[in-house]
Parts: structure tokens; sequence; C-alpha cells
């Protein structure tokens, strides 16, 4: 796959005729004449005098046909009113994903006015490893789109089309979830996510914040949906851009003045607790020499399981690295514990994983659980695994007793909610049960 996104995949190429197939039907979609007309809207400064930029154009189009198989467009367009802004903003302009499962291509130019585009030459995009990977090799899909721009004078509007191609991972089933955040750190004057579906498909949406009704319509067995809003004032927050979600950083919150939609095809929480618990067990159930050695090392002659379990927490912050991934942009197929003990690196996920693996060596019940570590309001009623964003460790020390890990540490407190716990096939029947939402305790801040 690495030698399909640098090679014959990545198609950089000008947009002198912009179409965007995928939402050619939706009326609203910036067409060829629909980015003339916002290159052209002047007004828009005037009515923003403090902005040192405005993002003119933000359009996400999801269409996910019947197996899952996905096609996701991203158009931007911005101007420049401040040319440091401009500086800021796209050099380069960069975005990572993880390119196992996922395709892209990348189309861009800058417009003086609305009859001048430029082309960006091609040597100005580049796709290739991520550095947050560390030069892991469990980590060689993580890729990294840099767009880097020429200076960008004042009134100028930088456009990029960013297509992503995400087929099924072989075996997965129809599992598709995201969320897409209403604003940005700079005004915004329009805003759409198009979703596009087989008619007969069973998807879910919800809005958290302020309402913003769906225009749908259907036809030749396809439904669209379409969210559209505009002269969104600045959001003070940074954000996580994945092809499928657009959410906060951990440590920022949007708060509830800012809209999202939700979208997911899950009907409840307690599937993916079994269907991923069960996918991912045999990652944290088979031992290897290497983590026998650090187990080994760690409990030492320990006896009492909740002293074991912190011991073995303190280990992996100790002996492993934890790569600054997020865990949104991880392909949902986790590497084994025992690979990422042999490399002493992984994500939050992934030693969290290998965390489980070496409690459950140690003869101590451990489950993963997915929880939510920024503040924003969420909906624990509908199962959409976007609104979660960070894994920690349940071990049961004794009876109903259990002992929160956090392998990883967090720079700020963890608040108390809900998470997803997985669990396998080959785990009790009680534990089993419990797949799903589960109430968690929160953890205090720690070193990373």
């Amino acid at each position: 796959m690495t030698a399909q996104i640098t090679g014959r995949a990545l198609r950089i190429v000008g947009l002198a005729c912009l179409l965007l197939p995928a939402v050619a039907a939706v009326v609203l979609a910036f067409d060829e004449a629909d980015v003339r007309a916002i290159v052209g809207n002047t007004r828009a400064v005037e009515a923003n005098p403090t902005a040192r930029g405005l993002w003119m154009g933000r359009q996400r189009s999801v269409e996910i046909d019947g197996t899952g198989n996905a096609v996701i467009t991203e158009h931007i367009l911005a101007r420049v009113i401040e040319p440091v802004w401009g500086a800021e903003r796209f050099s380069p302009y960069r975005r990572i994903f993880w390119g196992e499962f996922t395709d892209l291509a990348v189309r861009a130019r800058t417009w003086r006015s609305r009859t001048e585009p430029i082309d960006l030459p091609a040597d100005s995009i580049r796709i290739g490893d991520a550095p947050e990977g560390g030069a892991v090799g469990s980590y060689r899909n993580l890729r990294e789109c840099r767009v880097s721009l020429p200076p960008l004078d004042q009134g100028e509007v930088v456009e990029l089309v960013l297509t992503w191609t995400c087929p099924t991972p072989p075996y997965d089933r129809n599992v598709r979830w995201l969320e897409e955040t209403f604003g940005a750190e700079d005004p915004v004057i329009e805003q759409q996510l198009v979703l596009i579906t087989p008619s007969a498909m069973k998807i879910g949406t919800a809005t958290l914040g302020p309402p913003l009704p769906a225009h749908t319509r259907s036809a030749n067995g396809k439904r669209t949906q379409t969210w559209i809003t505009g002269n969104i004032r600045p959001v003070a927050a940074r954000f996580i851009e994945t092809p499928w979600s657009r959410v906060p950083v951990p440590e920022d919150t949007v708060g509830s003045g800012v809209t999202r939609i939700l979208v997911s095809t899950l009907d409840s929480w307690s599937f993916p607790g079994t269907y991923f618990g069960a996918r991912w067990e045999d990652s944290w159930n088979r031992s290897s020499a290497e983590i026998d050695r650090f187990v080994s090392a760690a409990i030492r002659k320990l006896e009492d399981p909740r002293a074991r379990a912190l011991a073995l927490e303190a280990g992996v912050r100790h002996e492993y690295r934890t790569l600054p991934v997020p865990d949104l942009v991880l392909g949902t197929w986790p590497p084994p514990a025992s690979l990422v003990a042999l490399e002493h690196a992984g994500s939050t996920r992934d030693t969290s994983l290998l965390l489980v693996a070496a409690l459950r060596a140690a003869g101590i019940e451990a489950s993963p659980v997915l929880i939510r570590e920024r503040r924003d309001l969420w909906d624990d009623s509908f199962p959409a695994l976007a609104q979660f964003d960070r894994w920690v460790v349940r071990a049961r020390t004794g009876g109903s007793e259990f002992v929160w890990l956090d392998p990883a540490g967090s720079r700020q407190a963890i608040h108390p909610g809900r998470g997803l716990l997985l669990a396998g096939d080959h785990d009790r029947i009680e534990l089993q049960r419990e797949a799903g939402l589960v109430e968690f305790p929160g953890l205090p801040a720690t070193a990373r």
C-alpha cells in the first residue's frame, strides 16, 4: 500500500476544471462556478475586520457504498488577509493519516482573483512517512501529506482538495463512524458536510450543540444528507483532522455553542465492545519472551494484585516510549502486544494493549477501555466511536475492586465519565456481558 500511495495513487494536478463527482448532484456543492463565486466574495473581509485570515469555504463529502467502502473529499478555500497568517496555515499545510487502508490524492491552486487561478508546482506536495511514527516498524503506515505553498499575498485565496479513498479492511464489517465540528480557529464563511449512502443502508446521525438540520433527498438508490451553515465565529481550539473526523485536541474544548454532527452505522455500544474485543484479543492474549521478561522484572516478589498492577503500569511508562500519535488517526487493527514490547514504543492505544497483556501474564484480569479525554458535551446514547479519543486499562485486583491504569500518563486530569470496554471471545462470560459502556472514575494528571 505504501508504494501505491507514493506512486500511482498520488495524483497532483491543477484544478483547471474542478469537479467533485461524489457531490455533483448536491445543489450546494463547491463546483467550479461555486469556487469562483467564493473567491470573488470580498465582502467577507469587510464583515470580519479583525480577522487575519478567513476560511471562505470548508466542505467534507463522505460517500459510503453498500459494502463499507468510502470516498471522502475535503474541499477547503481560505483567503489570506495577513501574509503571516497564510504562512502559518499553509507553509506547510500538513495532515497525517493511516495509510494501510486509506489512499490519498491531492489537488491544489491559489487564486489572485476569480479569473486568475495558479496551479501549484508538482514538487510542492509530498507524501511520506510521518515523523510521529518515530521510525517504528509497526507505524510504517502512518503517513504525512505536506503541501508547501509559496509566500501568499494579501487577498490571495488558497484552494485544496484532498480525496481519501477508504476501502473496508479485509474481513471487516460495514462499521463506520465520524464526527464533524463546524468552525475553525478563524472565521468560517461557509461550511458543509455532505453524506451519501445507499438508501437502504442503516445509518444514524445526531447533532451536538446548536441544531443544524440536514437537507435530505433520495434518488437513484442513494440518500444524500447535507448540513450547511455559515458566518461562524472563531473557535478557540486546535483540531485533530482525520479523513473521518474533525474534533478538538484533548486539551481544548469547543464548548456547547459549536455544532458537531455525529454519524454512525453502529446500533449499540455493546456491539463494538464485543466485535473489536474478539478481533483484538490475540494482541493481548499471546505472551512473548519480551513480555515475560518485562513482567518478571517489574513485579519481582510482589504478591498483592494491586501492587503488581501499579508496578506494571509504572514499568510500561518507564520502559516503553509513547509515540505522539492521536489514537483517532490510527487504523482499526492494532499490532500484537508482543511486537509493541519488542519495539519498545507505541501509541496510547498500543501501550495500553501491551499493559493488558502484561497484566494477564501476571495473573490479573485486565481489559482495554476507550474513554473520552476531551471535555466537550457528548451523547452517550449515540454509539459513535469518534466521540472517544483515548485508551486506558481497567484491572480487576480482587472481587469487584478495580484499579484504573494509564500507561502513557496525561498532562491534565482525565475527568470521570463512561468508557467503552472491550472483551474477547475467550474472556469469562461475566466480562463479555460487560462489553460496552462502563463507568469510568477518572484519573489524576501525571507527567508524560
